[in-house]
C-alpha cells in the first residue's frame, strides 16, 4: 500500500513505476508532485483513489499493466473496470482534445471530479456519447472556452440542486473568468431532453450537429 498523502509535494520524482507488489494507491498518495511526467501503474493495484496524481501539472503519460485499471490508447487517460476516468496526463496534450470513448477493455461512462480540472492550455474538450455522469469540478479548468458533449441521453451531473446560478462553472463546466457563461454544445436532437434537466438546463447549452 502507498498510503494517503506519501508522496505528496514532493518535487523530485520524474517517473514512478508502481511494483507489482503494491496493491493500493491511497489518496493524494502523489499529490502536487510537479515535476511527475510519467506513470506506470503495476499489475498489482487493486485499489486507486482518483486524486492519487491530483495537480501533477508536469503528467504526459500514464500506463498500467493491472487488470482493473486501463488507460487508453493516448496514454493520457486512465479508467477502472467500472467505467470510471479518473486521471488525465494533460501536459503536451492537444488544445482541443476529445476524451477516449473506451481503452481496450473498458467504456468510458463515468467522469471522475476533477479529473480535467486546472488543465491550463486546453481550451476545449469533447465529451464522448457513452459517458453517462459527470462529477463535480471535472472541467473547472482556467483557460477552458468550449465544450462539446455527444450524449445522446444527457448525462447525470453529480452536484447538488442547491447549487445558485453564480457557482454552477465551478461545480461542472467553466473558467476562472467566465464560469458560468462557457458555451456546451449537446446533440441537438437531444436538445429538448437537456432543457428538460433541471441541472443541465442552468449550463449555457445549445444545439449541436455532430
Amino acid at each position: 500500500t502507498i498510503s494517503n498523502g506519501a508522496f505528496a509535494s514532493y518535487k523530485g520524482l520524474t517517473s514512478v513505476r508502481i511494483p507489482d507488489a503494491v496493491n493500493v494507491l491511497g489518496a493524494d498518495a502523489f499529490y502536487n508532485c510537479t515535476g511527475l511526467e510519467t506513470v506506470d501503474i503495476g499489475s498489482g493495484v487493486t485499489s486507486l483513489s482518483p486524486s492519487a496524481f491530483f495537480r501533477c501539472s508536469a503528467l504526459s503519460s500514464i500506463t498500467s499493466t493491472s487488470m482493473k485499471y486501463e488507460a487508453t490508447s493516448d496514454n493520457r487517460c486512465l479508467v477502472d473496470y467500472e467505467g470510471r476516468l479518473l486521471n488525465f496526463a494533460w501536459k503536451g496534450a492537444s488544445a482541443s482534445y476529445d476524451i477516449p470513448s473506451s481503452t481496450a477493455s473498458f467504456t468510458v461512462k463515468h467522469i471522475a471530479p476533477e479529473v480535467f480540472n486546472s488543465c491550463e492550455g486546453i481550451t476545449a474538450f469533447t465529451i464522448p456519447e457513452t459517458v453517462e455522469g459527470i462529477g463535480q469540478l471535472a472541467f473547472y479548468s482556467p483557460d477552458i472556452e468550449i465544450v462539446y458533449c455527444k450524449c445522446k441521453v444527457p448525462p447525470t451531473l453529480n452536484w447538488s440542486d442547491n447549487v445558485t446560478e453564480s457557482s454552477i462553472g465551478g461545480w461542472i463546466v467553466g473558467n476562472s473568468h467566465l464560469p458560468f457563461r462557457c458555451p456546451v454544445y449537446v446533440p441537438s436532437a437531444s436538445l429538448e431532453l437537456y432543457q428538460a434537466d433541471s441541472k443541465w438546463a442552468k449550463l449555457n447549452i445549445s444545439g449541436y450537429d455532430f
